[in-house]
């Protein structure tokens, strides 16, 4: 694991001090201000429907199973027919192509963040299996 240390008189010793940040909790501080930066924007403009409950505070999978269950009971007390499809989406950002991401996150007018993540996403490989 690569830690980075800081000590208060500006000077980076990389072995002794108690006030390590590892790279790990770093990025994934930044990934909450990039996720923050992208939602706000979305929620600025109105680009997350209400159904939608990933990356929203205050839904979450239950919330989302819940909403589902509560259609799929109206429907069968209305005795009307319901049908299911069951998708997993699990590392999805991994498989998206960058650059399909990167023009999808522009045409949304996230500019900003979206030069960060391009670059970070830059000379990184990905490799998708079926």
């Amino acid at each position: 694991m690569f830690l980075l240390c800081l000590k208060r008189a500006a000077e980076v010793n990389l072995e002794t001090t108690d006030q390590s940040v590892s790279l790990a909790k770093l990025l994934k501080s930044w990934e909450s201000v990039l996720r923050d930066e992208i939602v706000n924007h979305l929620r600025k403009f109105n680009l997350i429907k209400q159904s939608q409950h990933g990356f929203r505070k205050g839904y979450s999978c239950v919330s989302n199973l819940l909403s589902f269950l509560e259609s799929v009971t109206a429907d069968v007390d209305a005795k009307q027919n319901v049908n299911t499809i069951y998708l997993d989406f699990a590392k999805a950002f991994d498989k998206v192509p960058h650059q399909r991401l990167l023009l999808k996150l522009r045409a949304h007018g996230i500019d900003v963040v979206c030069n960060w993540i391009e670059a970070w996403l830059n000379d990184r490989w990905q490799k998708v299996r079926l």
